[in-house]
């Protein structure tokens, strides 16, 4: 909780310098071409069925020692879903979709959805010294979770039971930071949507 407090704080000092940091000199060594490969086969770890979607916890580890625990949701009834990726921003550790109601909600829509932690936070900052954390990483942070939308782009093109030649984005807080830079950088986004992200973004 003291964490999360700090979090909010410095969000509040540096938010105008968000933007900058990510968007300038670091976000324009990101190439969607270069994104990094899966260095294990993805690994489906549950399967939940409901009555209108199913639910995977998938893993899936394109940095050797940084695996990521994804969750996609799949409507039921519905071939070849279009795909949206949901990026929840510091603090998260991915609270909303073991829940059924939000996954009802999207599949009712007909649309698939995956998400997972962004970098240094959440199952993703473990073995860390207890110095560095999502804040202090800052840069690192957004500029892996921007690394890793690309990949996952990658994963959901080569599921056959997905469409996702196009994908939406939807970022909150700090992922919506990422959001807004990973639109500007990959084509493959076609829709981004946002909710108070992070920066000094023009109006």
């Amino acid at each position: 909780m003291e964490r999360a407090r700090l979090g909010l704080l410095a969000l509040t000092c540096a938010a105008s310098h968000v933007a900058g940091a990510v968007s300038g000199d670091l976000a324009s060594r990101l190439d969607p071409q270069q994104a990094p490969k899966l260095v294990r086969p993805a690994l489906v770890a549950d399967r939940a069925e409901r009555q209108t979607f199913t639910r995977e916890l998938i893993r899936l580890e394109w940095r050797k020692g940084d695996p990521i625990n994804a969750y996609l949701i799949l409507p039921k009834g519905v071939r070849n879903p279009r795909v949206a990726i949901m990026l929840y921003g510091f603090p998260s550790d991915l609270p909303r979709w073991p829940d059924d109601a939000p996954s009802s909600r999207l599949a009712t829509q007909g649309i698939a959805a995956q998400s997972s932690d962004s970098a240094v936070q959440g199952d993703r900052d473990r073995g860390r010294p207890m110095r560095e954390w999502f804040v202090t990483e800052m840069r690192e942070a957004l500029s892996l979770t921007v690394q890793d939308i690309f990949a996952a782009i990658q994963y959901l093109r080569s599921r056959p039971d997905l469409d996702a030649a196009g994908v939406g984005l939807f970022g909150q807080g700090s992922a919506g930071a990422v959001a807004l830079v990973a639109a500007a950088r990959d084509r493959r986004v076609v829709a981004v949507d946002t909710l108070n992200p992070w920066g000094a973004w023009p109006e």
